[in-house]
Formats: C-alpha cells, structure tokens, sequence
C-alpha cells in the first residue's frame, strides 16, 4: 500500500461502513483535500485491491467506491493497532 492513502480506507469506513461513498461526498468529508489528490489515492487504494469502483452508466456519471474484503481486514488490524496506542499512550 502507498504511504500517503493509509488513512483512506478507515475513512471510507468511517463514513459508511455498509455502503458505498461517492466522490464529492468523500471530499466534503477530508475537506482540506485536493480533487487530484483523492483522484490519485483513490486509483492507487483500487490498484492495492483495498477498495472497489463502480462506474454506472448514466449522465451525469456516477462512481462510487467502498471497501473491499482486504480493505475491511485491514481496517479490522489498523482499529487493533489504535487500540494498542490509546492503550499505550504515555500520561501526562
């Protein structure tokens, strides 16, 4: 996986975990990130095999992309990986 898409996929996730998300809502979601940006990291997560695109065939177009099984796995360690740093946190 490439390094700047890892939080994607938990993002993706955290929106809607049981569907899929559109384009714009996901950039409306991360906000402060470019449409290249998200276009790029949204091909490469796809070329990873962690999330899926659906293309229907209408105009305007449609796209919307959800997590595949290996996207949900990794969700799945990256939430037991948070867990252990929360855990872990030094206190103050």
């Amino acid at each position: 996986m490439h390094n700047g898409g890892r939080t994607l996929p938990l993002q993706i996730n955290g929106q809607r975990p049981c569907g899929a998300v559109r384009f714009n809502d996901m950039r409306r979601y991360l906000k402060k990130v470019a449409d290249k940006t998200l276009s790029q990291k949204l091909k490469e997560l796809e070329s990873d095999g962690l999330i899926k695109r659906y293309v229907y065939d209408q105009m305007p177009p449609k796209v919307e992309y959800s997590l595949t099984e290996r996207g949900h796995s990794l969700v799945q360690v990256l939430d037991k990986l948070c867990d252990w740093g929360n855990e872990n946190r030094p206190s103050k």
